[in-house]
């Protein structure tokens, strides 16, 4: 009798514990489904909106109301801004033509605003042009990471009272730009201070008031390739179609360096603020610009393991590839 009564006592205490470790599972399990279910439903929440043209000051207002992931299309035809657009989440937008759909800036001419800022990773940009009617400010500033611009025409930023440029990127990382044009502002066309790794796929940049492209202070492992760089210099305020200084690693393939204007050459190392080294140079053209195809201002801080390959020399102003001190 005793015996069976132990047995009994096993079985249910055995049972109770089963009963006991199945709710925790249980429990458990409604968490992580909870949990997946969140998640499943923030993917499926992520919505489009549209921004109809013409719209002045609108796109703010649509940007704050965005959640992460979703995407602003921005309908053919002006939208005019006059404040600067602030963007600090990851968001797409998107124009809905990009030969008719144009962002114009239209705060003063002697007011440094610029039209796009970008403070979020992640944010992509594309298929739309962006006027800076010559006003002051410049047309974009990236200050963060794994952005992507495409298909972006970003022309005429900045004056003679405020000095601004197009793209401009300030420790800004992993950013990718494509087929993305940067011509005629007033200063540099694509600018790089402290921005490692960023990549340059198929831009062009004419007529740009300095450089048509900077790397400058620790942009290091710069990619730019299947670009054109033409007539920048136009306002004496650069150092070349392409600057470079205290940067390391930069590869430029299969690029067209041309006709950069007032005594300064296609690619200038300057080096005003460290050296630069394992830069490469291949398949490029170098023609046509009014001083050297290539300038390296060695003297204070020097240009190590260059290397150029398969590049092309015609008509410069002076030498193919000017060393300034002997090295």
């Amino acid at each position: 009798m005793k015996i069976i009564l132990y047995r009994n006592f096993l079985f249910l205490l055995l049972l109770s514990l089963f009963f006991s470790c199945s709710k925790d599972s249980d429990e458990g399990g409604v968490i992580g489904g909870e949990q997946g279910k969140e998640e499943e439903e923030q993917i499926e929440s992520t919505r489009n909106h549209f921004v109809s043209a013409p719209s002045d000051n609108s796109v703010q207002a649509v940007v704050d109301s965005a959640r992460k992931g979703d995407t602003i299309t921005l309908g053919s035809g002006t939208h005019r801004v006059s404040t600067t657009v602030f963007f600090n989440k990851p968001i797409v937008i998107i124009g809905e033509d990009a030969e008719n759909t144009v962002v114009e800036k239209h705060n003063g001419y002697s007011e440094d605003i610029v039209a796009f800022w970008i403070d979020s990773d992640s944010v992509v940009m594309k298929n739309f042009e962006l006027d800076g009617r010559g006003v002051g400010g410049p047309g974009i500033i990236i200050k963060t990471n794994s952005n992507l611009f495409e298909n972006i025409y970003l022309h005429n930023c900045g004056n003679y009272d405020v000095k601004s440029g197009g793209f401009i990127f300030d420790n800004a990382f992993l950013n990718i730009i494509r087929n993305s044009r940067a011509d005629n502002n007033r200063m540099v066309g694509f600018s790089q201070n402290d921005s490692a790794d960023n990549e340059f796929h198929e831009v062009s940049a004419s007529g740009n008031g300095a450089e048509g492209l900077t790397i400058d202070i620790g942009s290091h492992n710069c990619i730019v390739k299947n670009s054109n760089f033409s007539g920048n210099n136009a306002k004496a305020g650069g150092v070349g179609g392409i600057g470079i200084d205290d940067s390391n690693g930069a590869f430029i393939d299969n690029c067209l360096i041309e006709g950069t204007l007032f005594e300064k050459s296609g690619i200038t190392f300057q080096n005003n603020i460290g050296p630069d080294d394992g830069c490469r140079i291949w398949n490029s053209t170098f023609r046509n610009n009014s001083l050297h195809g290539i300038f390296l201002r060695n003297c204070n801080y020097p240009v190590t393991n260059l290397g150029l390959q398969d590049n092309v020399f015609e008509n410069n102003g002076a030498e193919d590839v000017k060393w300034q001190c002997e090295t």
